[in-house]
């Protein structure tokens, strides 16, 4: 009686995981996500934050999204975000080598979250006071070509994450 209860727990795991691996797929197994991610592209960037790097970065991820057939007005946008968000890093932080990294994900929407190790900078904050013309323009830029943005601090690292519609 005992060994059919220790028996029990795994093979009942063993038939679920069976089932699941059938029904499903196995690429499916545990999480489901395989057929939402499919047609999602990934690419990161890591680079320090110098106008030279940042231009080059900026054109590998316009190169990059064309090739996964995004529309050209999505390309200009996310471009103009990204040059202008790690040139106001740039500004911000005069004198002091900076690095960062930007995941770009590719679907319907495109994702572009960056992480910096720069002084705090909460762009999602409407009511932070505006310092500079930069700043005034990538606020706009967020306001206009995103549907959804967040900041996260962790760890003395700057995160911040938007969807470009």
């Amino acid at each position: 009686m005992f060994v059919g209860l220790m028996i029990a727990q795994p093979a009942g795991y063993l038939l679920l995981v069976l089932y699941v691996s059938l029904r499903y797929g196995r690429e499916n197994y545990a999480l489901f996500l395989v057929e939402k991610e499919k047609n999602r592209s990934r690419k990161l960037y890591d680079f320090e934050v110098r106008p030279e790097t940042v231009i080059h970065v900026r054109n590998q991820i316009g190169d990059s999204l064309k090739e996964q057939g995004c529309s050209e007005r999505q390309i200009n946008e996310t471009m103009l975000l990204f040059e202008e968000f790690f040139m106001l890093v740039y500004e911000k932080n005069p004198e002091r080598k900076v690095l960062a990294e930007c995941a770009v994900e590719a679907g319907e929407t495109i994702h572009l979250i960056t992480r910096d190790d720069g002084v705090t900078l909460d762009l999602t904050d409407e009511d932070q006071n505006v310092q500079s013309l930069r700043a005034y323009v990538l606020a706009n830029l967020i306001a206009t070509y995103t549907s959804r943005k967040a900041h996260f601090l962790t760890l003395s690292y700057n995160r911040n994450a938007f969807e470009v519609r």
